[in-house]
């Protein structure tokens, strides 16, 4: 039986002692990551004064360009057709889209497919595509749209039965009309 040396030190630990302690590798690794701090610290240092450099020349060029300005710029008018244009866009980005798209989704039970929406802001109308198993499920659709707070007129335009589809669904179109400020 081969027997092992028991090492036993009941000096206290001082910095000495665990500095000759420590593997040599755990040194290097400590230097290295001194060493990495170092250059880190450094190049913070170059790129803060390199945006402090940048910083300094807009500023300049901020004068330098208030200072070029005497008058403001006069107002331009817009052709009235393009005004009419910017007008139905700003009209399309104004419907209340989240509200409409709830309230559909509120009362669209799984047996109803929707295929298509299609708003027409004009009108305050949003005219819709559906897909249902039996004229129960599409005539109860339509009722529960009509339940919905934020329309005042819903209307089913038209029906049929789509022969092309081995299931042969019953496709139908409504028309929702929404209310301005509802909840």
């Amino acid at each position: 039986m081969k027997s092992r040396a028991i090492h036993i030190n009941f000096a206290p630990r001082t910095l000495r002692s665990a500095w000759a302690e420590t593997p040599p590798w755990l040194l290097l690794l400590a230097l290295l990551g001194v060493l990495m701090f170092g250059w880190a610290l450094f190049t913070a240092g170059t790129v803060a004064g390199q945006l402090q450099t940048l910083d300094e020349a807009v500023q300049r060029s901020a004068k330098s360009a208030s200072a070029g300005r005497a008058k403001p710029a006069p107002p331009f008018a817009i052709p009235e057709a393009r005004a009419l244009i910017i007008n139905a866009v700003v009209g399309q980005l104004n419907i209340p889209w989240s509200d409409v798209f709830d309230a559909i989704e509120n009362a669209t039970p799984a047996s109803i497919a929707l295929v298509a929406l299609e708003p027409d802001v004009k009108k305050q109308v949003v005219k819709g595509t559906a897909e249902a198993r039996s004229s129960d499920d599409m005539i109860g659709y339509i009722e529960l749209l009509k339940k919905q707070p934020l329309f005042v007129n819903v209307i089913l335009l038209k029906h049929e039965v789509s022969l092309q589809d081995p299931y042969k669904p019953l496709r139908f179109e409504f028309e929702a009309q929404w209310q301005e400020g509802a909840p």
